[in-house]
Order: C-alpha cells, then structure tokens, then sequence
C-alpha cells in the first residue's frame, strides 16, 4: 500500500516535461522521421542541481499515406 502512494505522490509532484525536436525532420521512402529530446522527470528541490538531469532521446517514425489509400471506395 505504501507503494502506491509514492507513486501516486511522485506522479503528482514530479515536474513533467516535453518534448523538442533535435534538428530538422528527414524524409524517407514513405515515411518521415524526427528526432525527439525530452527531460526525464524530476522532484522539484530548493537545491536542484541541473548538472544531474537526465536526457532521453525518442525516434518518432510517421508513415505517409498516398493519396489513392485515403479516399473512401465510391458506393
């Protein structure tokens, strides 16, 4: 029980971040690709030190569809 209740007080304590994309957008053969730099989360302290923050980098893929594939069969 007392598990979830650090969890429940880091999820709503934590400061939450967002991500921001790491240089520009690459297109490939169907697809477009971007790279994603995000911050982890972290406890909110009088004496943060942000030397210690932790970094994620997350490849986000987005297919292309064609056009013939997003219009709907005539009835």
């Amino acid at each position: 029980m007392l598990w979830v209740v650090a969890l429940t007080a880091w999820h709503f304590a934590s400061i939450k971040s967002t991500g921001i994309p790491l240089g520009p957008a690459v297109r490939l053969p169907g697809h477009i690709g971007q790279i994603i730099h995000t911050t982890e989360r972290y406890l909110p302290t009088l004496h943060r030190n942000p030397d210690k923050d932790r970094y994620r980098l997350h490849l986000l893929v987005m297919r292309l569809i064609a056009e013939r594939q997003k219009r709907c069969p005539a009835m």
